[in-house]
């Protein structure tokens, strides 16, 4: 009980970032390849500015779109979407004695080897795509003094293999390597566009930064995913360098998607500030007072994938300010309305790099919901393999049973060896559960005639309307994903609450109108 309190208060003792912030490389390992040419991105000179600080200039923002799941006097329109007990939005807190806990995933095996000579300086920057044919590929960064993007491929998202790609032959052999080495690009995030309106043979887009630069959108020469050339008509740019985007910069991971229940593109890309919150940040500030700044995230969306609104910082219900590198933020695949992130927070302490995991939710893409303590923490005592800044998790989730989601992330000991991938484990939707002894529901409009739940423990619900028509369940007793709740009489018409009854000890993951 003292462990779940303490995850619930606001915690005092994270260390606050200080210290000269990296250039990101996403934490490359600068070991020598005597067979290639080393090309890095060679870092301005630091000269002394004219001025300390710039003057404040904040972005003009567009309003953030919202989600299905909206909330308008007092009432929740959730349809039949999927709802998680990740915040308290759809829980009336004056009737409720619940809380929200962060669950632990678990560590499973050991799920790829990077043990190629490529691959041995080390591998970043691993996204998951659902390909048409029910398949999953990861592509990733590797590095071994020079940048090559590749993919590995899974048809279950438990046992994973190399294509064979004649797209960047290595030592007379075929390779899973996807770019040519005079390419080199630091990172390359992909997904499939599911947009109706997408051109045929570009629904594998590649989203692709650089520090100071654009963020441009990269086609694969064939469409199949297996050679992005970066040249020619291959490639458009979508959003500007730092004055014109409010101080954007895309040095690492930028995640985009087609979202088909707001019919729009959205993206989340990197941006820098100072304490004095200022958003837009010129290169020359960012370079010469490092310490100074922080990077963050940012949200952005399009109608067409093209005219893209003004980058926007994303809000927290938590104050404290870190280091935000990759962010691993992706919808939730079983509810498309929210959208859940991984981001890996950076810093330095007693000289040693360290990483640490966070986990976040939003409703309506702008503000998010982020735990206060770290969701993986190597310092944790859970066996956590990585040091020296080398925790990454992989954006993307696969569902590797009926009731079990998994996760990916990529560890490297700083002792040595070749990166390794680790598959994690948690519970569909189980990301966080409620846990009291009484939940009571903000009034519901909802869609369906049943009542789906994920629980575990002994709960019984109760369904009232305005009218006070109620019905009432027996008691359920187990551990289910997806039970049906059978209730004494029609659920009732109209705006409801749903009040539910848990014994001690008793988790509430999600429930869903079918």
């Amino acid at each position: 009980m003292k462990r779940i309190v303490a995850v619930i208060l606001l915690s005092l003792m994270l260390v606050s970032c200080s210290g000269q912030a990296p250039k990101d490389t996403a934490a490359e390992t600068k070991e020598t390849d005597t067979t290639l040419e080393t090309q890095e991105t060679k870092e301005p000179e630091t000269t002394p500015p004219t001025e300390e600080e710039p003057p404040v200039v904040l972005p003009t923002y567009k309003e953030a779109e919202p989600t299905l799941t909206t909330e308008e006097n007092g009432v929740v329109n959730i349809g039949s979407e999927r709802q998680l007990f990740v915040d308290s939005f759809l829980i009336d807190t004056n009737q409720s004695d619940v809380y929200i806990n962060p669950e632990a995933p678990v560590k499973q095996e050991i799920a790829f080897r990077f043990d190629k000579s490529y691959e041995r300086g080390d591998c970043v920057y691993h996204n998951i795509v659902r390909m048409p044919d029910g398949t999953y590929r990861m592509y990733y960064k590797a590095y071994a003094g020079v940048r090559r993007i590749c993919y590995i491929e899974s048809k279950d998202g438990l046992t994973w293999t190399r294509p064979e790609l004649t797209t960047n032959r290595f030592g007379g052999e075929n390779t899973n390597i996807v770019t040519t080495d005079d390419v080199r690009p630091d990172n390359l995030f992909v997904f499939y566009d599911t947009n109706p309106d997408c051109r045929e043979g570009r629904r594998l887009k590649g989203v692709y930064g650089q520090w100071g630069e654009f963020l441009n959108i990269q086609y694969s020469y064939n469409g199949e995913g297996d050679h992005f050339p970066f040249s020619g008509s291959f490639g458009e740019r979508v959003l500007g360098k730092a004055p014109t985007s409010g101080g954007c910069y895309y040095d690492t991971l930028n995640t985009m998607y087609w979202d088909e229940y707001r019919e729009q593109y959205v993206a989340f890309v990197r941006g820098f500030h100072n304490a004095k919150d200022n958003y837009n940040l010129s290169a020359t500030f960012v370079t010469n007072y490092p310490t100074k700044v922080l990077r963050d995230i940012r949200v952005t969306t399009s109608d067409d994938g093209k005219n893209w609104s003004m980058p926007q910082p994303l809000k927290y219900n938590v104050n404290e300010d870190h280091q935000m590198y990759a962010n691993a933020i992706t919808p939730y695949y079983r509810s498309p309305g929210l959208y859940v992130g991984m981001p890996t927070r950076y810093f330095e302490e007693n000289g040693d790099k360290r990483t640490q995991v966070y986990f976040m939710t939003s409703r309506d893409l702008l503000n998010w919901n982020r735990t206060e303590l770290p969701y993986l923490d190597p310092e944790s005592g859970n066996s956590f393999s990585y040091s020296q800044g080398n925790g990454y998790p992989c954006v993307g989730f696969i569902e590797t049973a009926e009731d079990e989601m998994s996760f990916y992330m990529k560890e490297k000991s700083h002792g040595g060896g070749v990166p390794t991938l680790y598959r994690y484990t948690l519970r569909a939707d189980g990301f966080t559960s409620a846990m009291g002894t009484r939940l009571m529901t903000k009034p519901l409009m909802y869609k369906g005639e049943s009542l789906e739940l994920n629980f575990a423990g002994e709960v019984r619900v109760t369904m009232t309307n305005a009218d006070g028509a109620s019905v009432t369940s027996e008691w359920l007793t187990g551990d289910e994903t997806g039970a049906t709740v059978k209730f004494n009489g029609e659920l009732p018409e109209g705006k409801s609450t749903l009040f539910f009854e848990m014994k001690q000890g008793t988790k509430l993951y999600s429930f869903k109108f079918n």
